[in-house]
């Protein structure tokens, strides 16, 4: 990633970096795909006197990349230490790093801080696979569950096992793979689905959102959502995430899908919808949140 004229680096070092302009509180933008700095260029252009605060991907002089929740929010939360961030804090992140941000949020609320503001730009809940049948069955009726129209319930119940079988089916593909590439037979190609098939950043990504089991957030966080994401999901606006967020949520629609809302024809409107959202927390008194037994 080239850093733009204009750009500074970050205080906490090669991990971050600040873009824009202003005397605000930064918004902290968490990144765990590739250039994204894209991205926040065009939000601090729409931004009013509030620079962004881009925490970057791991390098290869970091080590391991992070592929659990835990690690990316541990990341997340050194950098803001290191660059000296005080409350109220203001979080964003696009894809997995809106996750991210929520899930720090919720981290800095248990230590005390103020969030005032905590974004996921279309990012949608996983769904997870579990292996065993028992640990599958009760999975798929606590998300049965979640959905409140009884159609779509019980067609939800109808395609679990389907599931289930899909995700047994293509591990016994991976091994039967594994064993005759021992012995030398068959394609040498990469194996689909596996670390070997995708960059290292994606498949932790990857990693990261097949392994993240949520909590509900006890704040009202914000909700960026492209129609075609919702679409997908037979038009559920909230992306899985009702029940989720019992103290409710503030969404925005954005143009385009989930990777061309950030294409020339659609960055200034997407960015002017952050650019909106930001100002009505900004007109807000902010209350601080201090920690408690359900600071999520």
């Amino acid at each position: 990633m080239e850093r733009a004229e204009g750009d500074a680096r970050g205080p906490s070092g090669p991990g971050s970096l600040l873009v824009g302009r202003g005397r605000r509180a930064p918004l902290i933008s968490i990144h765990t795909y590739f250039d994204e700095l894209d991205h926040d260029r065009a939000v601090a252009a729409a931004l009013d006197d509030r620079p962004v605060f881009a925490i970057l991907p791991p390098g290869p002089e970091e080590g391991p990349i992070p592929d659990r929740m835990e690690q990316w929010v541990d990341r997340s939360v050194r950098a803001i230490r290191s660059a000296g961030l005080e409350g109220p804090h203001h979080l964003i992140g696009w894809s997995l790093g809106g996750i991210i941000a929520w899930e720090v949020a919720r981290r800095l609320r248990a230590e005390g801080e103020t969030v005032a503001y905590a974004a996921n730009i279309d990012a949608m809940r996983a769904k997870l696979r579990p292996r065993r049948v028992g640990d599958a069955v009760r999975y798929h009726l606590d998300e049965a569950r979640r959905i409140e129209d009884r159609r779509r319930r019980n067609a939800y119940l109808l395609r679990a096992p389907a599931r289930h079988l899909d995700g047994v089916r293509e591990r016994s593909v991976k091994r039967i793979q594994r064993t005759r590439r021992r012995f030398g037979l068959g394609d040498a190609g990469p194996i689909a689905n596996t670390a070997e098939a995708y960059p290292p950043l994606v498949y932790a990504a990857k990693m990261t959102g097949l392994h993240f089991v949520p909590k509900p957030y006890f704040f009202r966080p914000t909700l960026f959502v492209s129609r075609v994401t919702a679409s997908i999901l037979d038009s559920d606006e909230l992306l899985r995430w009702g029940t989720f967020l019992p103290a409710g949520v503030d969404v925005h629609q954005v143009p385009g899908d989930h990777h061309s809302m950030w294409d020339p024809v659609h960055v200034d409107a997407t960015a002017a919808a952050i650019a909106r959202s930001l100002r009505t927390i900004d007109e807000q008194e902010v209350v601080p949140h201090g920690g408690d037994a359900q600071a999520g």
